[in-house]
């Protein structure tokens, strides 16, 4: 006789060959050796689950519109490592979606580098490594000028032709921005 599904394993858990432990917290069913294995609930958000990192803790007035995101979320966003996304006004059972601040702060019209500056230093100078210092990416900009300067010019063609390559493949700055257009 199967009665439900174990969280941990997505096995059936059979009540005549298994033994199960009923969570405290949120009253799901487990395998005893999976919620053995686990040390706790498999259930995101229980609080019979282990306590690898702090739980989130958000309470209506942070929750944010999507629109508004930016380095001026409520200081104890800060603290915690994810935001929740929801409607302006629209209660919790409204979330849109979890996302990492560390990218979602970032964002903001300020940070976007320009696209067409970035090709114009890239065709412009880029055996110097120009547009890779403007991008960001300071590894790739001192290995082009190294290469151009250390070979008196001999080097430049190679590095020119890293630049174009650049220009044509690269995206993102090295935060991971988006260039603007």
């Amino acid at each position: 006789m199967t009665n439900s599904v174990c969280p941990y394993c997505r096995g059936a858990i059979d009540l005549t060959r298994d033994e199960q432990v009923i969570c405290e917290g949120c009253d799901t069913p487990h395998h005893h050796d999976c919620y053995q294995e686990n040390g706790g609930c498999t259930v995101f958000g229980c609080k019979s689950a282990p306590s690898d990192e702090a739980k989130v803790r958000i309470s209506s007035p942070e929750l944010t519109p999507v629109a508004r995101i930016n380095a001026r979320a409520p200081q104890s966003l800060h603290s915690s490592s994810y935001t929740i996304l929801g409607l302006a006004g629209e209660a919790p059972s409204s979330i849109l979606a979890v996302r990492d601040l560390s990218t979602t702060l970032q964002v903001s019209p300020e940070n976007h580098k320009n696209k067409m500056t970035f090709v114009m230093f890239g065709v412009l100078l880029g055996a110097l490594g120009a547009h890779n210092f403007y991008a960001g990416h300071k590894k790739k900009a001192i290995a082009q000028l190294c290469i151009t300067v250390l070979t008196l010019g001999y080097g430049a063609p190679m590095s020119w032709i890293w630049s174009i390559i650049d220009v044509l493949t690269v995206e993102k700055d090295s935060e991971g921005i988006q260039f603007k257009s």
